[in-house]
């Protein structure tokens, strides 16, 4: 008897990738609207509008409240420190008001305290001709020549 070999035919399917196609479109345009109002039509506006509020430096309750409560720190600060030094030409409102300046994000009513400081020391500049605590020193006679 002869032998017979099988040999295994596989068929593959081989396909052509799809073709690519390429689409050609106009950009599409958008309607540009007019800035203003012109043409004698009033064109309804569609933006919000404040209602007041928005200065937060307006004169209001909040704010005269934050000075009063400024004012407050302020003269316990000059009260329990006596000896607080002073910076020269400001005296010692002006010396609190560049503190409360440097600590304004980590001391609670910082901002407050500055504030009236710098009032105190305006106020006092405006009407006394000198701020508080600022003292030159006076020489009498012949200074000693260095």
């Amino acid at each position: 008897m002869a032998k017979q070999t099988r040999t295994s035919a596989r068929t593959q399917i081989i396909r052509a990738p799809a073709p690519q196609v390429i689409t050609i479109r106009e950009p599409t345009r958008q309607r540009r609207r007019r800035a203003g109002g012109g043409g004698g039509s009033k064109q309804k506006r569609r933006g919000r509008r404040s209602k007041g509020g928005g200065n937060s430096n307006a004169l209001s309750q909040n704010n005269l409240i934050g000075a009063g409560i400024g004012g407050f720190g302020f003269g316990l600060i000059i009260k329990n420190f006596p000896q607080l030094p002073t910076i020269p030409l400001v005296g010692k409102a002006g010396t609190v008001a560049i503190l409360a300046l440097i600590a304004k994000g980590k001391i609670p009513y910082a901002k407050e305290i500055g504030i009236a400081a710098a009032s105190i020391a305006g106020y006092q500049l405006g009407t006394e001709g000198h701020v508080l605590g600022d003292v030159a020193p006076q020489v009498h006679g012949i200074a000693a020549q260095v």
